[in-house]
């Protein structure tokens, strides 16, 4: 059995609605990048995705004619493209093209997989059977050993491909900056319906008796991934994209583990003292000793990933010192660089040179294994770092790249200004001695 149920309860011209706007959403934001960003191929894959939804669960209902049998049987594994161009959407963003070319052919391979699996579940007599009333296929088909082995390998191939699209975006993620992180974060932030579709399945299931809750939901998963694909490809600067994912992640994070906890406690007393209501108090209890300790736990890794070491500036001083405490003095302007590119997630940090009509810094010293290697210089005047006695001619600037990018090997360019714009990608202010991010 390789098709699910041809189609979901209906609740009459309401789901038909419902299934019209969740398609009518998609191919508009599809043709609205396409005339923005024509040779992006997101917009395409968004006007591809409205159109397979409406077309699957509109015209769903099983046929008794011939040509409706062969269609039917044709299309028995057609559900894949209910997801399939949003998954293929998450290989494509930011720039329309796949990380490098093991993840392109990982898309291809799971491309074909897909087509494999159509061809398996074309070939499913006993699902074709249990849903035309015993019918037979109406199309001669392959041996169905063989339908059966192609539709499990094609299936395994399609979970590959929607689990690798998550690797993926977190893969790039990792290596991330600037406008690129936003984008990605934007397609974090729409994924979250995912989970909440599910999690939403599973109460409709056990405690409303299936109810109205989870269509409403694959309503969310249907308009919300869309617009957050077309907002992250046209409009990322829309809003501060960090802090409403924080915060949604922390308290989706905090509701699923509170349920969680609350369950097995109830769970567990009922099985050992078979009393409930001793369960329930237990487990009320123990959520509302433990609920903010969670929240803060949550709160700090999820904004630590969202935001690098800005929304804790002391951990950042921390890793500034140890890098520099441990590095060679030669070697003092690529640490600090790595280190001020690790705290704040910009991918460049460049150190540039001033002259000295422009030097008007005010400097206190600035002392390494008892050393003095450089002038620390007020920001307020538009300066960085300055070596003591040597910003009167301009040199070559020193860069340090968290990505492999080599630092200055010139001795005279050891220390000079630093500065890097934040990870919004906003231009430095102040003297010509700013540094700015790559």
């Amino acid at each position: 059995m390789l098709t699910p149920g041809r189609s979901l309860p209906q609740n009459g011209g309401v789901q038909q609605a419902l299934v019209a706007l969740a398609a009518a959403v998609p191919v508009c934001i599809g043709v609205l990048v396409l005339r923005r960003r024509p040779r992006h191929p997101g917009g395409w894959l968004l006007v591809a995705h409205g159109v397979l939804f409406f077309v699957l669960l509109t015209f769903d209902e099983l046929s008794t004619s011939r040509t409706g049998l062969i269609v039917d049987q044709l299309t028995m594994g057609a559900w894949v493209g209910l997801f399939l161009c949003l998954v293929i959407i998450a290989y494509l963003l930011p720039d329309g093209r796949t990380a490098n070319r093991l993840w392109r052919w990982w898309v291809r391979v799971g491309l074909f997989g897909v087509l494999v699996f159509v061809v398996g579940a074309a070939g499913d007599r006993q699902g074709f059977a249990d849903a035309h009333a015993g019918a037979a296929l109406p199309v001669p088909w392959l041996p169905e050993p063989v339908s059966g082995l192609l539709g499990v390998v094609g299936l395994l191939f399609v979970a590959l491909l929607i689990t690798g699209s998550f690797f993926a975006v977190w893969w790039r993620l990792r290596r991330a900056y600037g406008d690129e992180r936003l984008q990605l974060l934007w397609l974090v932030w729409g994924a979250l319906t995912v989970p909440v579709t599910l999690l939403a399945g599973w109460v409709n299931y056990f405690l409303l008796d299936e109810g109205p809750l989870f269509p409403a939901a694959l309503g969310l998963i249907a308009v919300g991934l869309p617009v957050t694909v077309g907002v992250a490809i046209l409009r990322h600067r829309l809003f501060d994209i960090r802090l409403v994912l924080s915060r949604t992640l922390t308290y989706l994070l905090l509701v699923v583990a509170v349920v969680a906890v609350y369950a097995l406690l109830l769970f567990a007393t009922d099985w050992l003292i078979g009393n409930d209501t001793v369960g329930g108090l237990l487990a009320v209890g123990v959520v509302a000793v433990a609920v903010h300790p969670a929240y803060s736990f949550l709160r700090l890794r999820i904004e630590r990933w969202v935001y690098g070491l800005r929304s804790d500036p002391r951990a950042a001083i921390r890793l500034l010192a140890d890098r520099t405490e441990a590095a060679d003095p030669d070697g003092l302007v690529e640490a600090v660089t790595d280190a001020v590119a690790s705290a704040l997630q910009v991918g460049r940090v460049w150190v540039e040179a001033s002259g000295a009509e422009q030097d008007t810094a005010l400097r206190t010293p600035m002392i390494h294994r008892n050393e003095q290697r450089a002038d620390r210089g007020d920001p307020r005047r538009g300066q960085g770092l300055h070596c003591g006695g040597t910003a009167a001619r301009r040199r070559p600037a020193a860069t340090g790249d968290r990505r492999g990018g080599p630092v200055a090997r010139d001795p005279a360019a050891r220390c000079l200004p630093v500065r890097c714009s934040d990870v919004r990608g906003d231009r430095p202010r102040g003297a010509p001695g700013a540094a700015r991010r790559g």
